[in-house]
């Protein structure tokens, strides 16, 4: 029984590993654009959140509230998007004069993985807590998709 709980944990943290990451991607490409700073820090402070709120959920986990099947949480998909956060930050930070609209498309692929979801498909929970925690993280994930299409599109920083 301890294995999984610590199997379970282990899977939130690390889900929340890679919101964090994405948050810095986003904090250095703030400073890298900085005509654009505070829509690129708003999307950091946002996966800052997302990280932190995942870390939550462990606390269900602990109250034995929330089920992770660690055996159907996609550890490929997380995985795979720390090596796209990764290899997105090396064609933006290492991209002279990278432009805003740029990053944009670059990093529409970044939200579009949603990495959350390998966790919520993973996870059997009836808490209020829960629910909450997971309409946020789609909610936010939603509203950073429709904005990076705007700055796609448009090069604007709605």
């Amino acid at each position: 029984m301890r294995k999984l709980f610590e199997q379970q944990v282990s899977a939130l943290h690390r889900s929340s590993a890679v919101e964090q990451s994405l948050s810095s991607l986003y904090g250095e490409i703030a400073l890298w654009i900085p005509s654009h700073a505070t829509f690129w820090q708003r999307l950091s402070t946002d996966e800052a959140e997302h990280g932190r709120n995942l870390l939550l959920l462990s606390g269900l986990v602990a109250d034995e509230k929330l089920v992770l099947d660690v055996t159907a949480f996609n550890t490929d998909a997380v995985r795979s998007m720390e090596m796209l956060i990764g290899d997105i930050r090396g064609q933006i930070l290492t991209s002279p004069g990278v432009s805003h609209r740029r990053a944009a498309v670059l990093a529409l692929a970044l939200e579009g993985a949603l990495v959350e979801q390998p966790v919520f498909t993973a996870i059997r929970c009836e808490s209020a807590q829960f629910r909450q925690i997971t309409a946020m993280l789609r909610d936010s994930t939603s509203a950073h998709i429709v904005a990076l299409l705007d700055a796609a599109a448009n090069g604007s920083d709605v």
